[in-house]
């Protein structure tokens, strides 16, 4: 088969590694790749298969309204981040190429783009563990303290591992993200509500809809844990939602909690 110029892989991060393996079994080794996961894994699984290929983060939900027929939060922006083989120019095709869909912008370091993605990423624990997408929060306050609480320790957490930040437009910057945590709450009251009418169904508490069991949460939310771990950050609400939210991915039917429990949990430390 003729190789393409460009082949764009949006499987989860647990099905990349068989996707891309089928791929170099019809065409070769040197087919230039986009992969559109999270996790960190990734930086080793693309390249490892694929040379010639570009990570590109994706910072916007997405779901699927009917066969074939998606929607979107708002269309942009993507984050492309080339591997260690992958050259300029091939980079800079896969940037131009997306930005016919959808703003795309380039970044050079490709572990800190996609860390500062996974802390991102954390709302949407927290979103599937309250079925936010779902029901109202029973406790608005309770919600507010643990969802800035959660990001300001993944900020911390990057920081302790020596990771620069990589800002994306649209994407609260760590500053916001650890005044949110600081500032009296109800002072900041109003912009959570408005950011928080602004969150849609995340890739995760879609999965638990459709039944998936085999999900991101380890890869995701589970590494940045660990990677507090390793550099003695202390996460209480982070290890918090992943422990109450973990067991529950694999049960049928899925049971959420309300904010004001997992508040009352985290608090216990």
């Amino acid at each position: 088969a003729s190789r393409p110029e460009l082949v764009i892989v949006g499987v989860k991060t647990a099905a990349l590694e068989g996707a891309l393996n089928e791929l170099r079994a019809r065409f070769d080794d040197r087919l230039l790749v986009v992969g559109l996961q999270n996790g960190i894994e990734v930086l080793r699984i693309l390249p490892a298969i694929f040379p010639r290929s570009a990570l590109a983060i994706v910072h916007f939900n997405a779901w699927p309204d009917a066969p074939g027929l998606y929607g979107v939060q708002k269309r942009g922006p993507l984050l492309v981040v080339p591997m260690p083989t992958t050259s300029d120019e091939e980079t800079r095709f896969v940037a131009d190429t997306l930005a016919d869909a959808t703003t795309a912008s380039r970044a050079r370091k490709a572990r800190d783009a996609v860390l500062c993605k996974m802390v991102v990423n954390l709302a949407g624990s927290l979103q599937t563990l309250l079925a936010l997408h779902t029901r109202p929060p029973d406790d608005l306050d309770a919600l507010q303290w643990l969802l800035s609480s959660m990001m300001a320790e993944g900020v911390r957490t990057l920081k302790a591992a020596g990771v620069s930040e990589v800002k994306v437009p649209g994407t609260p910057p760590w500053l916001v993200m650890e005044l949110a945590a600081t500032l009296p709450r109800p002072l900041v009251r109003p912009l959570f509500v408005a950011n928080l009418r602004k969150m849609k169904k995340s890739s995760l508490a879609q999965d638990v809809e459709r039944g998936v069991t085999d999900t991101e949460i380890d890869a995701i939310h589970g590494e940045l844990v660990r990677l507090a771990d390793a550099h003695g950050v202390e996460v209480p609400v982070m290890r918090t939602v992943l422990r109450l939210l973990e067991p529950r991915l694999t049960q049928r039917p899925f049971q959420p909690m309300q904010a004001s429990e997992v508040a009352r949990e985290a608090r216990k430390g």
